[in-house]
This record gives structure tokens, sequence and C-alpha cells, in this order.
């Protein structure tokens, strides 16, 4: 008598389809995120083309400035370059502190007019800009202590701590307040755009501004950190703020900024306390655009701060 065997079927979790197949495609997925990230991070940092010439310079504006360089008082020691303007009848000294992919010649328009409120001025780029060294930029980060090397550099030509001031411009105005956490000795600041906390804000523009979903933020974030040292928790202005003691600080920010939102304009003055002496909100005006708008107005408010707080 012949009897009928059983079929011999495997539950369908013992099969190795049903492991191999997830498996790959967490690999493969997961391949494709370490790309994008590794990509993002490269990208995000990597400093495009830059010319090495400048069509304005101090002399285009009526003013006698000699080429200078100096070091980084960051761990690399960069070299950094830029003009310095002197002043004989001053013994005040304001640095001005461009914007991510611009040079020191971003805000020269204003060398005449701060030049003729009785300051010697230092335009200098940033790592990474103009003609000076590197290849990467950090937002922030390592720019805080190339401010600070900016800073010395005047100091050593004899100017006292506080009777120098930094004059920063969208991500020079949060370098500029970075620097003050990097250095008690930097004690004035006019801050023009700056955002408050870098990590939030890209991670909300990161889909706008380079179409990458910001599911990637925090692979590319960490792909920095591995790759090129980039540390986001470095770039927070209004945590370092709220450490800051007897600083003074005047914001300024347009209502209708496209690129740094106005909302963190009061986010730096709530974490600033009293160290924030003032703010301006340049009605209708988009990114760093309220000297264009309003330009009296502007140098008037850049005139008055610096009048009274350095000393």
């Amino acid at each position: 008598m012949l009897v009928a065997s059983k079929p011999n079927h495997k539950p369908l979790y013992k099969s190795r389809l049903f492991w191999i197949i997830p498996s790959a495609i967490l690999l493969i997925f997961g391949l494709i995120y370490i790309g994008v990230s590794i990509y993002g991070a490269y990208t995000f940092t990597q400093v495009p083309a830059r010319s090495s010439t400048f069509s304005t310079t101090p002399a285009t504006y009526g003013l006698a400035y000699q080429e200078v360089s100096f070091p980084s008082a960051a761990k690399d020691h960069l070299t950094l370059r830029g003009w310095w303007v002197p002043n004989p009848a001053s013994q005040q000294a304001l640095i001005i502190v461009h914007g991510k992919e611009q040079s020191r010649a971003e805000r020269l328009v204003l060398s005449r007019p701060l030049w003729e409120m009785n300051y010697n001025l230092l335009f200098f780029d940033l790592r990474g800009h103009g003609t000076s060294d590197g290849d990467h930029y950090f937002f922030g980060q390592y720019e805080s202590w190339d401010t600070v090397g900016a800073f010395n550099f005047v100091k050593d030509k004899g100017f006292a701590p506080q009777s120098i001031g930094l004059f920063g411009t969208s991500m020079g105005a949060a370098t500029s307040l970075l620097a003050m956490g990097r250095s008690s000795e930097i004690q004035t600041v006019f801050s023009d755009s700056s955002f408050a906390d870098f990590e939030q804000m890209v991670t909300e523009r990161m889909p706008i501004e380079k179409g990458i979903p910001s599911f990637f933020t925090p692979g590319i974030f960490t792909a920095g950190k591995i790759l090129f040292d980039f540390n986001v928790d470095e770039i927070k202005p209004e945590v370092v703020l709220k450490q800051l003691e007897n600083r003074k600080i005047f914001l300024v920010h347009g209502d209708s900024d496209t690129v740094i939102p106005f909302s963190n304009l009061n986010r730096l003055k709530i974490a600033g306390g009293s160290n924030i002496v003032g703010s301006w909100v340049a009605i209708g005006a988009d990114h760093t655009k309220g000297y264009n708008l309003y330009p009296d107005e502007y140098l008037t408010l850049v005139k008055n701060f610096f009048k009274n707080n350095l000393g």
C-alpha cells in the first residue's frame, strides 16, 4: 500500500529569501545613505573656485592701505590675508568680518564712512575665501578662531583690546559672536544678519538650498565631523551668548530675510540678555540689505554704537 508523503515545505520565516531580500535592501539603502552623506559633507564645506584678484581696494575709495597677513588662532594656524587701512589720528580699530563665499571686499563700500568716523580698519579674508589659505569653510567653527587671529593682529599693533570692535555680516556676524566665546578680550560686536543655531537652520533649509532631504542632514553632519572635523555643536551663537557677561552687542536683521529667517534676531536677543545693547529691524530688507535700503540710518547706528561702546 502506497502512502502519500507530506510535502517538505519550510515556513516562510525559515527561508533564506525571507532574510536575504530585506537585508540586501537595508544594505543598499545604507550604502546610499552613507554615500549621500559623504558627498553632502564634501560639497557642503568645499569652497568653490575663487579669484585671487580684487576689482576694488581701499584705494578705490581714496584710502591708503597695506597688504597684511597673519595666522589664524585656530590649531592649524592657517595664513590669513587682508588690508590694513591706518588712521593715524585714531587709537581705535574695527575689524570687518565678511559672509560666506564673500571676501574682504564685501563691505568695502563702507570703508570711507568708517574711516571718516575715525577708525583704523582691517578687512581680511576668512579661511577658504579671497586669498587666505584653506579649501573648506566651517560656517563659524574655525572662522571664529580666524577672527581671534585678526583681533590679535590688531592688538599686536598696539591697540588696547577694549578699543577694537568687530563688524560682522551674515556668516561673519555669527562668526563674530562665536569669537566672543573664544576670547574674553573681544567685547564689542556689531552683528548684521546672524543666525542663532546653524544646525537647526540648515536642517530646515537643506531641501531648499541643496535639494537634499533633511533626512540626510544627521549623516552629512556625522560625515563632516569624521572627515573634516566639522562640528555643528560649535556653531550655535545663541548658546555662546547665554554664557557671556559684560559684552556690548548690536543686532541688525531685515524682516524680509529669505536666507536667515528674521526669527533669529529675537532668539539672539533673548539669549544675549543684557549683553544686547540695541537692535534694529530693517523693514522690507532681504538678507544683509539694511544698508542698501537705509544707508544713512544704518551708518548712524554703526557710528553711535561704536562711539558709545568702544574704550
